[in-house]
């Protein structure tokens, strides 16, 4: 006889809740007492958290998984009620479940934020913060007053969640990941709410769209050890499309850096062996995979260090002032050797997860563009530049999602989409059963 969920000991329901979904937990959490206990003592882990602030609104994305997510969007309506929108899995509005609240947006995020995502047991990968204005001004004389207004904004909103939650650090994260217009002030604010003995990582990031590819081609990356964080700070510009310019782009960025900037190709192509083949510096095999071309430079701040490298999977490139070899190598060091260096951007290499993230960005910036904080181009995105660029990538995205339908890619097979959230197919109950016949519980 197979025995119930209240028959079960704490391990075995833990063992249970490990294979439930980020809902399904906090549908059993809501239950009881003793479940809520076991539900908060259970380790769990979401790959990425995504949090995009508006005046008028909030949207939160909690990602579980490669194309499993939940999706909640809320924005000021009609008598000064919130509209809340939720999706999971799917972005299709007539999947949607909305529903009106008296309260306001920035009460509703909190509360789901703090609510899902607070808990001792859980653990971020990512958290990423966009927010609009900061430096993202069409005139360099409003970048001032732009981003005091932003930075007063950031400031508000953390009070009001660390005040919601009753803790000053709320969430426990790897990496804190904001939006390319914000400065490091913004960031002092928002580290603020995070678990300081889990937080590795700070990185700013901006997305550069192309007309011609709907996939990243190079990213420009640097890295800076131990700053006024106490931990590693960075910024990465991610290009879908390769401008020589860009070069100069990481020649300027390699010069200014207190630690070094790197270059990195999707692909080994015509365009990155021009570049590859103009280092007329000998050729040294650093492994059966792996080739270094090293080329030191004189500037006006001192002697340049570019580094070349190369090998099945890609290419890239590292820049630093000589004072910063000592960074370079500490890194290297604590990173430990491997024959590929491309990050994200390898499909080989990466996690599944980050791999497939970043490969939307582009997708992300024209499929929600009321949320592209992320967009690095400006502040107007109604120009008729932008415009052109969307009908062209619009056109392309089907097009790819045509492709992938053909291919089988997207047939579905092993994926639900499930309009109403809860315990899915297969409840608690079922699964406790699963677990008890399994282990032959009488």
């Amino acid at each position: 006889m197979a025995a119930s969920w209240s028959d079960l000991s704490t391990e075995l329901k833990q063992n249970v809740i490990e294979r439930l979904d980020l809902m399904s937990r906090h549908s059993l959490r809501s239950t009881c007492r003793l479940n809520r206990f076991v539900v908060d003592f259970t380790e769990f882990f979401v790959p990425r958290v995504r949090v995009s602030a508006k005046d008028s609104g909030f949207l939160i994305v909690i990602h579980t998984g490669i194309n499993e997510f939940l999706r909640i969007e809320m924005w000021m309506g009609p008598q000064g009620k919130t509209i809340i929108r939720k999706l999971q899995n799917n972005y299709n509005v007539k999947d949607a479940i909305e529903k009106v609240f008296p309260s306001t947006p920035r009460y509703h995020a909190a509360q789901i934020l703090c609510g899902l995502l607070s808990r001792e047991k859980t653990l971020i990968g990512v958290m990423e913060w966009e927010f609009e204005g900061g430096i993202d001004v069409e005139k360099k004389e409003d970048a001032q007053a732009s981003i005091q207004t932003t930075g007063a904004k950031i400031i508000v909103l953390v009070n009001f969640l660390q005040k919601f939650s009753g803790k000053s650090q709320i969430f426990r994260a790897n990496k804190l990941m904001t939006s390319w217009n914000v400065d490091i002030d913004m960031e002092k604010w928002l580290k603020k709410i995070f678990v300081e003995e889990d937080l590795r990582k700070i990185e700013r990031v901006g997305v550069m769209t192309s007309t011609t590819s709907l996939t990243p081609a190079v990213s420009i990356d640097s890295y800076v050890p131990l700053s006024w964080a106490g931990i590693h700070c960075g910024a990465n510009t991610i290009m879908h499309e390769y401008d020589p310019i860009h070069w100069y782009f990481f020649v300027r960025l390699a010069l200014e850096t207190q630690g070094f900037a790197v270059l990195r190709f999707a692909k080994f192509n015509d365009t990155a062996k021009e570049l590859w083949n103009s280092v007329k510096e000998p050729i040294e095999k650093i492994s059966d995979k792996k080739y270094r071309k090293v080329c030191v430079a004189g500037s006006s701040n001192g002697r340049v260090h570019m580094i070349h490298e190369r090998s099945p999977c890609g290419y890239w490139v590292y820049g630093m002032m000589e004072e910063n070899v000592a960074v370079f190598n500490d890194y290297l060091r604590l990173a430990g050797f491997t024959s590929c260096d491309l990050g994200w951007l390898c499909k080989k290499c990466t996690d599944p997860f980050e791999y497939n993230y970043y490969q939307n960005l582009g997708r992300r910036v024209f499929l929600e563009p009321k949320w592209s904080g992320i967009w690095q181009g400006g502040v107007n995105h109604e120009t008729k530049a932008l415009s052109d660029k969307k009908n062209v990538a619009w056109k392309c995205y089907k097009e790819d999602e045509k492709m992938k339908k053909n291919s089988g890619e997207n047939s579905g097979e092993g994926t639900m989409v499930q309009k109403i959230w809860g315990f899915g197919n297969r409840g608690v109950e079922d699964i406790s059963e699963m677990m008890a016949e399994s282990l032959k519980v009488n």
